[in-house]
């Protein structure tokens, strides 16, 4: 047998001390202050509400038990009913937090607040008169109304419960959080329910003991979420809200299309571009295009309202844990502006390669004809530029990767034997490892053959020296080129790491930007340090795994 005092400290003091705890931990959430200072205002305000509003119902039960008023018929049935009531009373705040924890916080809006508000203040008033029976209302209209109440109940729940299983799936599947998160952010209203269900077949006495304990239980919880564990701080639908609001702010409209072509989704821009649809609405009915032709072409032209717009369109496949293809997503980025550069590129490119070179063999054969030398040695070093400018294009053009395992040794032997060929003076030294990369031959042959000709070619003494070294790194291998001469003047160090040129700060040919290209397209990087040797030393990153 439980003695009258400490009957007394279950019931009472428990309540009390419960309710204490959740009215200040609720404050110090909604005011995001002490232990809760670090939470997330969206959060902080619904599961404060929650913690205050339980916490109130704790006082009050309290009071009630202290009071001695547990005797008459009114208050014998309020231990069978607290939990049911705090239930009611504490669904709508923690939906609402459970709702933002998840990243479905778009769910959440005031005019559906105020109607769950409506809802639950009917159905209080609904049980209210089916309990009490007020006078005129007969017990075949108090079982109508009962039924009715159950029906609003059930419904309830029924959001309740779903949004319960969206905090533990998602707490689960999250990399940081896990599956006792979930529980932690449920239990403030998984605990009520739990109980009120418990008591209600149950004696008096084991119902009055049960609701104090549960006071008890939800307070630890709620000091847990709050305090311990700081659940109002981190949020395991970050990811969800991030990637939403990543589609929402791209510059790109983004369709979500479902397996029967029909549009399911569009974000901002997409409705402004193509306007708003709806979800009879085809793909091809507002590009023009199915996602099948989409995903076959390189670039379509849509119309859209700024006029005929050029994308490059981008096809995914959304699918389940089965494979099943549920639909797809279509991103358009609009390449007008660059096709058209691109075209204008080409024709510049056709007008100098043909018209310059045409007029160069006309002043050559002039400049024979007058055996001026300046003349014909600076028509050479043009025609000579319009070559190597064709060999660049070409190179950089390629549509297809030709990556294949080459030997490293190999390639650099190959680019020194053309130097010794070309430049007999030059004394050139090489110590690479033979090591085999995964890379464009093609591209790093090209940009070594024009770091070391760069190199003999502005070396100003009669025996020029370079030294090409070699190691391996983590990502495949590192040359550096250095040599003896003048050095790289910094304009043109400083204008291929800035990447641009102006009249101002420009290079001096094409061979620094040939080797530069080269090597980035290839995925590797280019640096510029000082060599041992007393002039330039240039470094390349050469990506592909050894």
């Amino acid at each position: 047998m439980i003695g009258p005092a400490l009957e007394f400290g279950v019931r009472a003091l428990v309540p009390a001390i419960a309710g204490l705890t959740c009215v200040i931990f609720g404050v110090a959430a909604v005011r995001r202050r002490g232990v809760a200072a670090d939470a997330y205002a969206d959060l902080g305000v619904p599961f404060g509400a929650l913690a205050i509003l339980f916490g109130g119902c704790g006082i009050l039960y309290a009071g009630a038990v202290a009071l001695g008023t547990v005797g008459t018929p009114l208050v014998d049935s309020i231990s069978d009913r607290t939990m049911g009531f705090v239930v009611r009373i504490v669904l709508l705040p923690w939906t609402v937090f459970a709702l933002r924890y998840v990243g479905r916080g778009e769910l959440v809006t005031r005019r559906r607040v105020i109607a769950a508000t409506g809802v639950i203040v009917t159905l209080a008033a609904l049980e209210a008169v089916a309990i009490l029976g007020p006078y005129g209302i007969t017990d075949q209209q108090r079982e109508l109304i009962s039924v009715v109440a159950s029906v609003i109940v059930l419904g309830v729940l029924a959001i309740v419960f779903a949004a319960a299983w969206l905090v533990l799936s998602t707490a689960g599947r999250h990399d940081r959080f896990t599956w006792w998160d979930g529980l932690l952010a449920v239990a403030p209203v998984a605990i009520p329910m739990l109980v009120f269900q418990t008591t209600r077949p149950s004696t008096q006495a084991f119902n009055r003991l049960l609701s104090s304990l549960g006071f008890g239980l939800v307070a630890v919880a709620i000091w847990l979420v709050t305090a311990r564990y700081g659940l109002l701080a981190e949020r395991p639908g970050t990811g969800r809200l991030g990637e939403r609001a990543a589609v929402s702010e791209m510059d790109e409209p983004v369709f979500v299309v479902d397996r029967g072509g029909r549009i399911a989704r569009s974000n901002p821009v997409a409705k402004t571009l193509f306007g708003r649809v709806d979800g009879e609405t085809h793909l091809d009915d507002v590009t023009g295009f199915t996602t099948v032709t989409l995903d076959e072409r390189e670039t379509v032209e849509c119309q859209t309202t700024d006029g005929r717009r050029r994308f490059d369109p981008r096809i995914t496949d959304l699918r389940n844990g089965r494979d099943e293809l549920l639909g797809r997503t279509l991103t358009l980025f609009d390449v007008t502006e660059r096709e058209i550069r691109r075209q204008r590129l080409q024709v510049l490119n056709r007008i100098l390669r043909h018209n310059l070179r045409n007029r160069l063999d006309v002043i050559r054969a002039h400049a024979e004809e007058t055996e001026n030398d300046p003349i014909i040695d600076n028509a050479d070093q043009l025609d000579r530029l319009s070559t190597e400018a064709r060999r660049l294009e070409a190179l950089m053009q390629r549509a297809d990767s030709t990556e294949t395992e080459i030997s490293l040794a190999g390639v650099v032997t190959d680019v020194t034997d053309g130097i010794s060929d070309s430049y007999p003076a030059a004394d050139v030294r090489v110590d690479v490892p033979n090591v085999t990369l995964e890379v464009d031959r093609d591209l790093c042959r090209y940009a070594l053959e024009q770091l070391v000709e760069n190199a003999v070619e502005h070396n100003d003494k009669e025996t020029p020296n370079v030294e090409i070294t070699g190691s391996t790194t983590d990502t495949g291998a590192r040359l550096i080129v250095a040599d003896d001469g003048p050095g790289i003047p910094d304009t043109e160090v400083n204008v291929i790491a800035s990447g641009t040129e102006s009249d101002l700060a420009h290079g001096s040919g094409l061979g620094l930007w040939g080797a530069n290209w080269a090597i980035r397209t290839a995925g590797g990087s280019l640096a510029f340090e000082s060599s041992r040797l007393g002039g330039a030393a240039v470094v390349v990153e050469v990506p592909g795994q050894p």
